[in-house]
């Protein structure tokens, strides 16, 4: 492209020098590799010169507040496939470019003795147009180009385009004394520019359907942030780890910190989509039992900690929505009590507090969610994604809770086959068939499942079946309500059968997956109610509690109490027999560093029947408060009657 020179020793060429270093401060420190400004040079040209020119795509930012110096970057194709490469491994192009464009507006402040920030980074094929309209409809303009030269690939250029009024106030403002100092620092690298990004709003329309029951919120968002059924938890705190969240009050954040004298802050965002920010907020106590699980000492192991646990979970929402669910933190930072209205500015407009605590056997950790709009709206759209249910929410409508929540079958507790099978093949509905076999698994859940299903996904279901089991399913008889309670058995088999992974892999594992885990934060929200183990335990002589472990397999009791209060497994210890009771502890110490949550809840949940089955039988005695808890724990979680609803429930009882 053809240019008309123009002197580089001025005030304007001073400025963009700055915006040049601070742009190429902000490429190293993203990528890892050292960027370095080689030359600038400035030039003017025209909207004719761009058209013809090698420029394929220009920047356009959009500033949180109104500016009178608006400005443009333009990128060639060599320049965009060299910064590509700067980004592999590490980030999106996207993300790389906003935090370098966010890093310029610093010297833009400094000239304009403002306070703004990016609030969005546009890229963009219509070079003459936009550039055009971005500049308020100039047509000339001056441009500053920077050759970079990368610690590794080849070198690029990046041209920064200004209007000659915007030229002309920069050339006026940088006369001042303080703002030539700051420039200054900047040009020497005495001063690092950090990216100026501010959030966008809040979503324009609040969402709906927010009286959705408190239990199925809790499971719904504890499924979002850790799995208890996964592997991290334990391995990270290095014993059974139990998450649970609840909902808290908005005012939650400033009670904390004003008890905590101040906060430690962790940025998290999903998917590198700056708006869709998670603020984890951890009080002091919490926050020194945690690092005691560094090697380092360093914060950015709380953010890399909590990265990983959220990451786990994102992972299952992305096999069950087929879209991507990434967590990157951005930052670990201490918060003053009096700066907590920041965080709460966030939640603006449908943000969501939430109290999360791991339960160990040994004590409780607590912190509280921050969970901005954009974020809150964006892991609700992995849901509807996950049913791929038309009108579930469309484009400009407000999102209903209620509605997503009850389309994807957790509600009621059993497979949403109509959905489930859409995304099927005729080789997974036979493996499907033919592991329930082998569990033995008969005609009358298949028949169960049928009765569902309506026109070709019903003959669909029965082709899949070998010849003489399609006959016996078509002709079983179902009785009023039967179905509903054989679905509900199929379910829990089917949740057994995706932890130890014999199903095929696909979406009906992903929401076998996700299920469970609202399956455990129920059950452990009627424990908690009911009957905790230690309730049990002390509720029981020594001659019957020695009885009861006796009976339960050794697997079983292990299991249980990898997660079970020192108060509980002295009383076991003393009930035992010395040799058993050692053995046990030393089973304990090896098993509870691998033991999930989930599988600790299964073991106790198996004590618990076979305490109740031994009552019944008289081999075991039981006070008269922990035995009515026990026989009502065992009906709300094993009567499929009650699970299935009041129809059923009516049903049964006819």
């Amino acid at each position: 492209m053809a240019r008309q020179q123009v002197p580089i020793d001025t005030y304007f060429g001073f400025f963009a020098r700055s915006v040049f270093t601070a742009l190429a401060g902000s490429l190293g420190q993203r990528s890892g590799v050292r960027v370095a400004v080689a030359r600038v040079f400035l030039s003017t040209t025209n909207t004719l010169k761009l058209r013809w020119s090698e420029v394929e795509c220009v920047l356009l930012p959009t500033l949180a507040q109104p500016t009178d110096l608006p400005f443009v970057l333009a990128l060639t194709p060599r320049d965009v496939t060299a910064l590509t490469a700067l980004a592999q491994g590490r980030t999106s192009l996207q993300r790389l470019m906003e935090e370098a464009v966010g890093s310029t507006i610093e010297p833009f402040n400094f000239i304009g003795k403002s306070r703004n920030k990016l609030q969005e980074l546009q890229f963009s094929r219509n070079v003459t147009g936009l550039t055009a309209s971005h500049l308020r409809g100039e047509v000339s303009y001056t441009m500053a180009e920077a050759r970079l030269r990368p610690g590794r690939g080849e070198m690029f250029s990046v041209r920064l385009l200004v209007s000659a009024a915007t030229r002309d106030a920069i050339e006026t403002r940088a006369e001042d004394k303080a703002t030539q100092r700051a420039l200054f620092a900047v040009n020497l690298g005495a001063y690092q520019c950090q990216p100026q990004w501010e959030p966008p709003p809040p979503p324009p329309e609040l969402e709906q359907g927010t009286s959705l029951s408190e239990t199925l919120l809790h499971g719904w968002l504890q499924s979002l942030f850790g799995r208890n059924d996964g592997t991290m938890a334990n391995t990270l705190f290095r014993q059974p780890a139990a998450l649970q969240s609840e909902l808290a009050k908005p005012e939650s954040l400033r009670e904390l910190a004003r008890a905590e004298s101040g906060l430690t802050v962790i940025r998290l965002v999903l998917n590198e989509a700056m708006a869709q920010e998670v603020f984890v907020a951890v009080p002091l106590a919490t926050e020194e039992a945690l690092m005691a699980l560094s090697r380092s000492g360093q914060q950015r192991f709380l953010g890399d900690l909590f990265r990983v646990l959220f990451g786990e979970a994102g992972q299952l929402w992305e096999r069950f929505a087929g879209a991507p669910a990434a967590w990157k933190h951005f930052g670990v930072r201490k918060l003053p009590a009096d700066a907590v209205r920041l965080l709460e500015q966030r939640l603006e407009g449908g943000g969501l507090v939430v109290r999360q605590t791991a339960r160990f056997d040994e004590g409780t950790l607590r912190w509280l969610l921050a969970i901005t709009p954009h974020a809150w709206h964006a892991l609700m759209r992995l849901a509807a994604r996950g049913m791929a249910r038309d009108g579930l929410w469309g484009e400009g409508q407000a999102p209903n809770r209620q509605a997503i929540f009850n389309a994807t079958g957790w509600q009621r507790g059993t497979v949403p086959w109509p959905t489930v099978l859409t995304f099927c093949t005729e080789r997974d509905l036979q493996e499907l068939i033919r592991r329930l076999g082998q569990v033995g698994l008969k005609e009358a859940h298949l028949a169960g499942v049928a009765a569902s299903l309506k026109g070709d996904w019903r003959q669909r279901w029965f082709d899949a079946m070998p010849v003489m089991l399609r006959e016996r399913a078509q002709a079983y008889p179902l009785a009023p309500g039967e179905a509903a309670l054989r679905d509900l058995e199929l379910t829990r088999v089917l949740i057994e059968l995706t932890r130890q992974d014999r199903l095929p892999e696909g979406r009906l594992t992903a929401w076998l997956a996700l299920y469970g885990e609202m399956v455990w934060s129920r059950r452990q929200a009627l424990l908690d109610r009911l009957l905790p183990l230690r309730h049990l335990v002390y509720g029981m002589d020594r001659v019957s509690l020695g009885r009861l472990m006796f009976d339960c397999p050794n697997a079983v009791v292990i299991e249980m109490l990898c997660w079970a209060e020192f108060m509980v497994l002295d009383q076991v210890r003393r009930a035992v027999s010395p040799g058993f009771g050692i053995r046990l502890l030393e089973e304990i110490g090896v098993r509870r560093v691998r033991a999930s949550a989930y599988a600790c809840q299964e073991a106790q949940l198996a004590v618990y029947r076979q305490a109740q089955e031994g009552l019944a039988r008289g081999r075991y005695l039981i006070r008269a408060t922990p035995a009515r808890q026990l026989r009502d724990l065992l009906r709300w979680l094993d009567d499929p009657a009650i699970a299935a609803g009041p129809r059923a429930a009516a049903t049964a009882a006819g």
